[in-house]
């Protein structure tokens, strides 16, 4: 779908031009140049992304891109033959950061793609993400005493209340779910009964 004043192409789903605010047409008129629209598109004045949700989409693209640059750091000095204190155990942890890095580009892309499965992938990730630093705490323990010991932080407590308040609780972000699966469902049409 195309806007007939700027060229602008938009999305699917879409009945009216974000910026000139004129209803989307199928083809360009005549004489119009087609511009695209920006990488991660954006929603109509009434209906925006909450600001905290594009924030924490941001963060996991740069926490993906550290977990991934942390294995690849560590893959270098191990050949390069720098004599490392418990090879193994830092390779286990190298690896579960590029395990958290993977996870979290999976979230930032449902973040910046708009997909209603975001929710509760960004709650599993959060989740993931508490149970591999509680692990990892309790290795640094095994190592010190030789007990083991599942670490639980209260801030993970806390994280988790919060997030899920925000995502399930908070307005802006109830009202912003909702849309993408009403946006979704119109699209898919109504169920098909044989």
């Amino acid at each position: 779908m195309f806007c007939p004043s700027c060229g602008r192409e938009s999305r699917d789903g879409y009945s009216e031009c974000g910026e000139c605010k004129v209803p989307l047409v199928p083809e360009l008129p005549a004489g119009l140049e087609r511009r695209r629209g920006p990488f991660f598109p954006g929603f109509p004045k009434s209906w925006k992304r909450p600001f905290l949700l594009a924030i924490m989409g941001v963060a996991l693209l740069f926490g993906g891109v550290s977990g991934l640059v942390g294995l690849v750091t560590f893959l270098l000095r191990l050949s390069a033959g720098s004599d490392l204190p418990n090879p193994e155990l830092q390779l286990r942890g190298a690896l579960l950061q590029a395990l958290l890095g993977l996870a979290a580009f999976w979230v930032a892309y449902a973040i910046w793609k708009e997909k209603a499965w975001g929710r509760p992938a960004l709650i599993a990730f959060v989740l993931l993400s508490f149970v591999i630093q509680g692990w990892s705490a309790s290795t640094a323990a095994i190592s010190l005493d030789g007990s083991v010991k599942f670490v639980l932080r209260q801030d993970s407590l806390i994280t988790m209340t919060f997030l899920f308040w925000y995502l399930y609780l908070w307005p802006n972000a109830t009202d912003y779910y909702r849309r993408l699966r009403d946006a979704k469902d119109a699209v898919a049409g109504p169920p098909q009964f044989s």
